[in-house]
């Protein structure tokens, strides 16, 4: 039997003692943190040792976690009847021993992340406890006597299957944290009103649809969470009582009007009313009453109809303002102007939402809103992605404090060199808009972290980057490079990159170089940090622009270009280049009918009624030629007239004409009866 070296760090006394799992142990955990260091699997001595003997009476907290315990022993409570903390979290307890009831002096237990369906009349006796947490278990219902609790500060039951609480549980006047969330509750007791300590209640997650008039009387609640319920209205107690509350969540609901200013709008502080379906932000929001919030997150109501700019009235000292899928214009956020404490503004799309607010509106921005956000000078984050966004002005230069960036999936098709002037710019993203070009002083941003520059049309960097020796994140997947760029082996921070989907096989380049060790590593780190919902990468260049074989025809560049398209091809060939394949049937068969005569100088045997067939042209630029297509198709996009294929009825038409051109004689039809 192995030997047990206990080696106290306090020879007077013990006080608390860690536990932690080691080989599956699925009685008592092997190891002592803190005070006691046990460097044995023997986990009989281990249990002779602590729970059998007298010397460790002493013991305050106890901490049991994240070990495999399915029960504990019957002498567990003998020697430490003056236990205050006691923590069993994270194991596979089912039932807590009966002897339990003998701690009288506990005033802590976390049962939480275990398989209790029920507990024990028995918890009613522990009379001292002040925090009970039974998050993450299979709990049905409550005993009633658990009300018994008088000194009870702090109750979570969190995550559980509870359908109802106990009806005393207003005989908790000492409670002032509540965490019910995430469980199946449709009503309260009526008995809560006698919480008039409670602070912060979490009734998240449940199925709620109102909340009674008795939590008027909570005066001193501060935290009030309701997210994830199935209210229409706001509660009406809002309006009638709860004067502190100054963080309030109402997201996730059904609400659709919010005009009237609740009671706590003076002490207010954070206030969430995203994924709901309000017609208009709030009038009250930015009033003088309101001077206290600071964060408000309003996005995707997905009926919200822009935002009026004659609710707003004065000057607001908000922080963070999230209003993503709201359908603002340019001219629908105006308001911001007097925004001037602003820090974070979010007023993008995203195309990735839950299927219950998959219809929410989007934003639209042809420009940046410069003129309203000009008076911010404290805006740090700006984030505009997926809002058809088309151009920068050089006014971006007023955001000089600026040092996060989104402006991906838009149609920017270059940057203005004021946008190399943003010194302060420690993350960028342009993903996904038609950059061709970045601006030549791109790298006098040197404190440039991260640059993501993927899913554009760039065929070189400037070498002013070589400056960006803070760079740690360079994304240039999807591109058309046709090397690797030399300013990339001058970034000595660099961690993240790929520069795959371009012009040229970088591996195959790289081959006998010393950068492609690194350059694998750096790619590496570039996929693990991409999320599940994106499309995967691909490691192989572009097609050519030019596809010389016949057989390499645009069906191929497609497959190539969208590899998850089946069906782009056929819709391309069916729609858009069906006028370029009748330009080219009509040129061939105007091509036969200019050499008519000499086929028939050649061969005296020419009957007319037959047409020889002409060798077709092979047609080449394939891939220039799908580009141009989906140019033209869209009706965004502006095309000069003499790079449209002219339609089919006008060359027939301009055909026939020339066929029949020539200038009457007078009395030349005289003879025509």
């Amino acid at each position: 039997m192995d030997e047990i070296d206990a080696v106290p760090s306090n020879s007077k006394h013990t006080e608390s003692a860690e536990f932690e799992a080691k080989n599956g142990i699925s009685m008592l955990p092997c190891c002592i943190k803190s005070d006691f260091k046990f460097e044995s699997q023997n986990t009989k001595q281990l249990h002779k040792i602590i729970f059998n003997t007298g010397g460790h009476k002493r013991i305050r907290e106890l901490v049991l976690t994240h070990s495999d315990l399915q029960n504990l022993p019957s002498s567990f409570i003998l020697n430490l009847g003056n236990l205050i903390h006691l923590n069993l979290e994270d194991n596979k307890l089912s039932q807590l021993p009966l002897i339990m009831r003998k701690l009288l002096k506990l005033q802590h237990l976390n049962i939480s992340h275990n398989c209790f369906k029920a507990l024990s009349e028995d918890i009613g006796n522990l009379i001292m406890l002040q925090t009970l947490r039974l998050e993450n278990n299979s709990l049905v219902d409550l005993p009633e006597n658990i009300c018994n609790l008088m000194n009870l500060r702090e109750l979570s039951i969190a995550n559980n299957s509870l359908k109802t609480l106990p009806n005393g549980i207003g005989k908790l006047a000492k409670l002032e944290h509540l965490d019910i969330s995430g469980n199946l509750l449709e009503d309260l007791p009526k008995s809560m009103f006698q919480l008039t300590n409670l602070c912060h209640f979490n009734a998240a997650s449940n199925k709620l649809s109102y909340l009674s008039e008795s939590f008027t009387h909570l005066n001193k609640l501060r935290t009030l969470n309701l997210a994830h319920n199935v209210m229409y209205e706001v509660p009406y107690c809002l309006f009638t009582g709860l004067p502190n509350v100054s963080e309030l969540d109402l997201s996730h609901n059904y609400i659709r009007n919010f005009s009237e200013a609740p009671n706590c709008t003076s002490k207010l502080r954070r206030l969430k009313l995203d994924y709901n379906s309000l017609l208009t932000l709030p009038q009250w929001i930015f009033r003088d009453t309101c001077k206290c919030l600071l964060k408000l997150d309003i996005s995707c109501n997905k009926y919200m109809n822009g935002i009026s700019n004659e609710i707003y009235s004065s000057a607001s000292n908000l922080k963070m303002l999230d209003l993503s899928n709201c359908a603002l214009s340019t001219t629908s956020v105006v308001f911001l102007h007097r925004l001037k404490s602003l820090e974070y503004l979010n007023m993008g799309n995203y195309k990735y939402r839950t299927v219950k607010h998959k219809m929410c509106a989007g934003n639209i921005f042809w420009d940046l809103p410069i003129g309203e956000l000009k008076k911010s000078c404290h805006l740090q984050v700006l984030i505009l992605c997926n809002v058809g966004l088309a151009a920068i002005s050089e006014d971006i230069i007023q955001l000089k404090v600026l040092q996060y960036l989104d402006l991906s999936s838009n149609k920017l098709h270059w940057l203005p060199n004021s946008f190399s002037d943003l010194v302060n710019l420690k993350s960028c993203h342009l993903s996904n808009n038609t950059l061709a070009v970045l601006p030549v002083q791109l790298g006098n941003l040197e404190g440039l972290k991260e640059l993501s520059l993927d899913g554009n049309q760039l065929h070189s960097l400037p070498e002013s980057m070589a400056k960006l020796q803070h760079l740690e994140l360079l994304d240039l997947y999807d591109n058309t490079l046709e090397e690797v760029p030399e300013v990339l082996r001058s970034m000595p921070s660099l961690k993240s990159l790929d520069l795959e989907w371009n012009c040229f096989d970088v591996l195959q380049s790289l081959k006998d170089d010393n950068f492609l060790d690194r350059y694998i590593q750096m790619k590496c780190s570039m996929r693990s940090r991409l999320t599940g919902f994106l499309s995967p990468r691909m490691d192989c260049k572009r097609p050519p622009l030019e596809c010389d074989s016949p057989s390499l025809g645009y069906e191929l560049c497609v497959s190539a270009d969208y590899p998850n398209s089946s069906n782009f091809s056929e819709e391309m060939e069916r729609e858009d280049f069906s006028g370029l394949s009748h330009c080219t049937s009509d040129i061939n068969r105007e091509e036969e009918e200019e050499n008519w005569d000499l086929s028939d100088d050649i061969n005296d045997s020419f009957d007319p009624s037959f047409l020889p067939t002409s060798q077709k042209k092979k047609v080449r630029h394939q891939r220039a030629l799908i580009v141009m297509g989906s140019l033209i198709s869209s009706p965004d996009n502006f095309c000069p007239a003499d790079v449209h294929v002219p339609p089919v009825k006008t060359l027939g038409r301009s055909k026939r004409i020339s066929a029949l051109s020539f200038q009457a004689v007078e009395g030349q039809f005289d003879d025509i009866s």
